[in-house]
């Protein structure tokens, strides 16, 4: 377990690197995405059974994260929950499932999307796998093919925004497992909390 003593102190972050720091155990890493650093950079492998927290400059957003978890694992089915998708961002995830790179995507958005994108909204419903409104702000992606069990779980939205976000990236089945069972549930309009 890792004790927040165990967690060194970093006063000047011009000096910290974008890839992994680990501190206390081999599967827990930080990365810190700076101002012109790409997802590659925050990212630059992927390890099974480890929990990377990372905190980015806004150079890059959710739907770029997903595609570039994607080339390291191959086609995947992706389960999504979220408060507001851009059209741009329901674009980009369109085009990943038409290519094959994402085998079926699976999205619960919050109702209010329709009147904050409409466009996006539309896109999305006509060409995701399977699309749901219901009142949602928890912003979480699970990425599941036969080798990979992923789980993003971040304070970004799935739209192009500049400021910093902060976020995990879990390779645990267990984790992704958790999350998943959740959205399920809001993609059937079943309260999860009951």
């Amino acid at each position: 377990m890792i004790r927040p003593t165990d967690i060194p102190e970093v006063n000047d972050t011009s000096k910290v690197d974008c890839g992994a720091i680990t501190i206390g155990s081999t599967d827990l890493h930080y990365s810190l995405g700076k101002v012109n650093d790409a997802v590659e950079a925050c990212f630059p492998t992927l390890e099974k059974n480890s929990t990377r927290h990372f905190f980015s400059c806004g150079h890059w957003s959710t739907h770029e994260l997903v595609d570039h978890v994607i080339a390291h694992t191959g086609p995947a089915d992706v389960l999504i929950s979220v408060w507001s998708i851009s059209e741009a961002a329901a674009r980009m995830l369109v085009g990943m499932l038409e290519s094959g790179k994402i085998r079926s995507l699976r999205a619960v958005v919050d109702y209010r999307s329709k009147n904050r994108h409409p466009s996006a909204h539309q896109l999305a419903a006509h060409s995701f796998t399977e699309l749901n409104t219901f009142p949602c702000h928890a912003k979480l992606t699970v990425i599941k093919n036969e080798e990979w069990s992923i789980s993003i779980n971040g304070s970004a939205n799935y739209t192009n925004n500049p400021r910093p976000e902060a976020g995990v990236l879990d390779t645990h089945a267990t984790t992704a497992d958790f999350y998943s069972k959740y959205i399920e549930q809001m993609l059937t309009n079943s309260n999860p909390f009951e």
